[in-house]
């Protein structure tokens, strides 16, 4: 009930329980709750636990796209690429600085708390997406800078995170060694690839259309 507080829904007129069968939220929505969750979460580093239990598998075409990429880099922009179609409150840059892959996230939907909790647990679900295609933590350590200074969590961070945190950055990224990035997924399927690249175009497709009515 407190997740709910000050939104437009309620558990005592089904209106919550209207909108888990429809399947999607708006950002609003989305926001509201992330800033309840902050208010009353009994566990600051709860974004990254929630994001470790993003599995690819959880987000249809663009997941099971992700897990049959060619590449670890492959998949991971796969992801990048296509994860707007659940979750449209970023951008991604993704560009080569030295002997890193650097991810930069930049956040759309103008909220601060929003904006700190969907990069924890974005970042968090990546590391797990690596970890679970070359099935191990990679030994060469990715790198990932939070702008947030996360005063009250750094160490409780640091134990859920592989990578090596740098907080107080200019800009939230993710630095992942080229070696990992052109790694080759095992379970690269290009059949599966084609097919659920061809779904998540066709879902867009409807969204666009969807938001042009």
């Amino acid at each position: 009930e407190k997740i709910l507080e000050n939104s437009r829904f309620s558990l005592l007129d089904g209106s919550w329980q209207a909108a888990l069968m429809q399947e999607t939220i708006s950002v609003t929505d989305a926001i509201m709750f992330v800033e309840n969750i902050e208010k009353y979460a009994e566990k600051p580093e709860y974004a990254a636990i929630y994001g470790a239990h993003l599995g690819a598998a959880s987000h249809g075409p663009v997941g099971y796209a992700t897990l049959s990429a060619p590449t670890i880099g492959e998949a991971l922009s796969t992801f990048l690429t296509w994860f707007h179609i659940r979750c449209d409150v970023y951008k991604a840059r993704v560009s080569v600085i030295e002997n890193y892959v650097e991810i930069a996230i930049k956040d759309t939907s103008n909220s601060q708390v929003f904006k700190a909790f969907f990069f924890e647990a974005l970042s968090r679900a990546l590391e797990v997406i690596v970890t679970f295609l070359t099935g191990h933590v990679p030994e060469n350590r990715s790198l990932i800078y939070f702008e947030s200074n996360a005063v009250d969590k750094q160490l409780l961070l640091e134990q859920q995170f592989d990578a090596k945190l740098v907080f107080s950055a200019s800009q939230n990224k993710i630095l992942i060694p080229l070696s990992v990035w052109h790694s080759p997924s095992p379970l690269h399927d290009p059949v599966s690839y084609d097919f659920n690249i061809s779904q998540c175009e066709k879902l867009q497709q409807t969204q666009n259309a969807s938001h042009a009515i």
